[in-house]
């Protein structure tokens, strides 16, 4: 064990963070996500769970999200627990999701083609086929086309 690990976990953390418009700011290395990490032990752990922990208590197996939507932030007022749901709904509701171009194959010119050729009034062509015409499968021309997906546009 090194001295760096010998000291404690509160100092360690602190050593590393810059402090940014009320976020603490993690300066050490980061997730490819950009969450901080911190060696404990031999094993990489996320800064601000870490923090979460030892200011305001355990996690109870909760996710720690961030009111600040700044991943490296492990200020603890900026931290609450949440579900895998709750995630979700606050990174949607921040609009913070991945759609659109951002994932799948279409861009949003495909999907407004897609559209107009699915429309029941001029289609000619069944959504087997309009799926092989934009490379993907039935499933999703049907979602595409009911708004379920790419609902945005």
């Amino acid at each position: 064990m090194n001295n760096r690990e010998r000291q404690p976990i509160s100092d360690r953390i602190q050593s590393k963070i810059v402090k940014i418009n009320g976020c603490h700011v993690w300066s050490g290395h980061r997730h490819i996500d950009g969450y901080g990490l911190i060696r404990i032990s031999k094993k990489s752990r996320l800064v601000h769970r870490v923090a979460y922990s030892m200011y305001i208590g355990p996690t109870m197996g909760m996710q720690v999200l961030h009111r600040c939507d700044n991943p490296p932030c492990c200020n603890p007022d900026h931290l609450f627990l949440g579900t895998h749901l709750d995630n979700k709904k606050d990174m949607i509701s921040k609009n913070r999701h991945a759609k659109g171009e951002k994932i799948g194959k279409l861009r949003q010119v495909d999907v407004i083609n897609l559209r107009l050729l699915g429309q029941d009034q001029i289609r000619v062509l069944s959504y087997k086929e309009l799926g092989q015409m934009f490379n993907i499968c039935e499933g999703q021309v049907t979602k595409i086309i009911n708004r379920t997906q790419w609902k945005h546009i």
